[in-house]
C-alpha cells in the first residue's frame, strides 16, 4: 500500500461517476496542475473467475495539459483468481508526482 504524502498548499478534486468510480482527479500545486482520468471501469478477471473487482481499463495522466501518460495504455487482466493488471502503453517517467 502506498504511503500518505503530504504537499503543503496542493489542491486535489476528483469527479465520480454514477457508481462512484473515478473520472478524474485534478491536482494543482502552485503553477502545476495534474490531470488524471480514468474510463471503461470493469471486471478484467477471466469471465470464468470474476474477481468482482472494478478497475479502469484506461488512463491519462497529464501535467499542464501535456499528456505525460496514455492515452493509448490499456488493461489486461493475468489467468486464475487474482486480480493482475498490466498495462500496455507509454511507459511512465521516473519522477515524483504529488498526491
Amino acid at each position: 500500500m502506498g504511503r500518505l504524502v503530504r504537499v503543503p498548499d496542493a489542491t486535489a478534486t476528483a469527479t465520480l461517476d454514477d457508481r462512484f468510480m473515478a473520472e478524474s482527479v485534478v491536482v494543482e500545486n502552485g503553477a502545476d496542475t495534474y490531470e488524471f482520468t480514468y474510463g471503461d471501469y470493469r471486471d478484467w478477471n477471466n469471465p470464468l473467475h470474476p474477481a468482482e473487482a472494478f478497475y479502469a481499463g484506461r488512463m491519462t495522466e497529464r501535467k499542464n495539459g501535456a499528456v505525460v501518460r496514455g492515452p493509448g495504455a490499456t488493461a489486461e487482466c493475468g489467468e486464475g483468481r487474482n486480480l493482475e493488471i498490466r498495462f500496455h502503453g507509454q511507459p511512465p517517467e521516473p519522477r515524483r508526482v504529488p498526491v
